[in-house]
């Protein structure tokens, strides 16, 4: 988590501030990021992030993580997004656990979740 840049506010100002020009080092220390969360947060005691319903996990990482309600335009085309990843993770020989937490690293690391900071 160190090596993500860090974001906050400025004295001031009302908008947040976040590294203007994402390099590598950061995509890659985010893309960790999220899957070391995933690992403690799928499966895990009293999670919403649930292989045996993943339905609904797939609905509160869209709304939670992603940040988008059912009301925006853009809920219907992230949760698609997500379903279809998580049925390739499963065609490809992972287990439900493995595939829910693929699918949340690529829920934790979209822009939504990445413009404002982790």
């Amino acid at each position: 988590a160190g090596s993500v840049a860090t974001d906050g506010f400025s004295r001031g100002s009302e908008l947040p501030v976040t590294p203007s020009e994402p390099t590598l080092f950061y995509r890659a220390a985010s893309e960790l990021l999220c899957e070391n969360v995933a690992a403690v947060a799928v499966d895990a005691t009293d999670s919403p992030y649930n292989s045996s319903d993943a339905d609904g996990a797939l609905a509160d990482m869209v709304e939670r993580i992603m940040g988008y309600t059912k009301s925006d335009t853009h809920y219907a085309m992230a949760l698609q997004i997500l379903h279809d990843h998580l049925n390739e993770a499963r065609g490809s020989g992972a287990s439900a656990t493995d595939a829910l937490r693929s699918t949340f690293a690529l829920a934790c690391q979209s822009p939504t979740s990445l413009a404002l900071g982790l």
